[in-house]
């Protein structure tokens, strides 16, 4: 190993986590408040989607700072400089960022299935599709994802190495959080599609609300363990996070892959397809004089149909982003006892840290989505231009 080859890999590594992070800022920064502000407009509040779209961009925020912000500072020498905070800083980060990532993907599993619910023919099923359930949905996903992750307290340790200070051990709290709360968007819009009017019955905004404090809740309980399996300590002149025993580290990459890459793909495209399915079957049992009538309740039904829409086009860029780093960790754990030259083991440090900046765009480019995806999302936000900087509208 030359001194030469070591600088380079460490320019490269600096560099993807300064300049990479500091646009993912800027764009998430700006798309999130955007987000955020839409949909609590009246308009969007009363549909169960746009609830699970409200708390998964909260828990992108989370992510996006705690995982973006923290390795920008890094890159400039500053972060905690004793081996209590540089253990407090690894068990919080690291807890914090699984957490939120693996909520945010969870919340849109519950939009799926709301939508799929509201979809149903079955009656008992459209029930559920409602704004009533969602937010049950919601504080009961956050509670057991964060449970979870609460081994995290425990499990994440921290040193120093080199002249920055990383993070061993995938830190996915949030990315979590923010996955499952697409998954809670997706069940949504099945629900809200089904015949069955039992489903779509939960396809509304108070289920809704409880599925987002729910997934909240399990989420970050779930990464709670990195309060344990975290810690800090000094080596050298720099600092890094790893998980303290082999047992934790096992943990870590099993419930990043049930609670933010495989799992939750899997449930999105499940729910996804049955909620197509369901609209399909709805219209092809239509008479002549349904499709009138229907024809005229179009417009009624234009938000749900255009949030149904930004939801499955979100679904497929959350499985996109979320699959290479399910690739890297499954690679890590089958490789993890071979020898590795010192290069092999660099450029696999700087794939990890770009798979890693890679899953952090779930949190930065939802809103530029949903303006490419959604009319009436693009409506709304004129709406609330036109209306914050007293921007005349012109009547087209």
């Amino acid at each position: 190993m030359s001194t030469s080859s070591a600088t380079k890999y460490e320019i490269i590594e600096s560099n993807l986590n300064r300049y990479f992070c500091i646009i993912l800022l800027i764009l998430g920064t700006f798309g999130n408040t955007c987000n955020i502000c839409i949909f609590i407009r009246p308009k969007l509040r009363p549909i169960p989607c746009s609830w699970y779209f409200l708390a998964s961009t909260c828990a992108n925020f989370i992510a996006l700072y705690m995982g973006c912000l923290t390795r920008v500072l890094t890159t400039f020498n500053i972060g905690p400089q004793t081996t209590i905070a540089l253990a407090i800083y690894c068990k919080t980060r690291s807890y914090l960022i699984y957490g939120s990532l693996s909520l945010s993907i969870w919340l849109i599993i519950g939009a799926c299935i709301d939508r799929w619910a509201s979809s149903c023919r079955n009656t008992r099923i459209r029930s559920f599709s409602n704004v009533k359930i969602a937010k049950r949905v919601i504080i009961g996903l956050t509670f057991i994802i964060y449970l979870i992750y609460g081994q995290m307290f425990y499990c994440f340790n921290g040193t120093y190495d080199s002249t920055s200070a990383n993070c061993f051990t995938l830190i996915y709290g949030s990315l979590s959080l923010s996955i499952w709360l697409i998954i809670g968007a997706c069940i949504d819009r099945w629900a809200s599609s089904c015949r069955n009017t039992r489903i779509r019955s939960f396809s509304n905004v108070k289920i809704a609300k409880r599925v987002i404090i729910g997934l909240t809740f399990i989420i970050y309980l779930i990464y709670g363990q990195m309060f344990y399996c975290f810690n800090g300590t000094y080596d050298s002149t720099s600092a890094n996070c790893f998980t303290i025993s082999a047992i934790c580290q096992w943990y870590n990459s099993f419930a990043l892959f049930f609670t933010y890459s495989f799992f939750p793909c899997l449930l999105m495209l499940i729910f996804g397809s049955l909620t197509i399915c369901n609209v399909r079957r709805s219209q092809q049992r239509l008479t002549p004089t349904q499709n009138i009538l229907l024809k005229m309740q179009n417009n009624k039904k234009k938000t749900p149909k255009q949030m149904a829409i930004m939801l499955f086009v979100q679904v497929i860029c959350s499985i996109i982003l979320s699959l290479p780093i399910s690739i890297q960790n499954i690679y890590s754990q089958i490789t993890i006892n071979n020898e590795k030259s010192y290069d092999q083991q660099r450029i696999e440090e700087i794939l990890d840290t770009l798979f890693v900046l890679v899953s952090l765009m779930n949190s930065s480019i939802s809103f530029y989505i949903f303006t490419l995806t959604g009319q009436i999302f693009r409506e709304e936000l004129k709406k609330f231009l036109f209306c914050k900087f007293r921007i005349p509208l012109r009547s087209s």
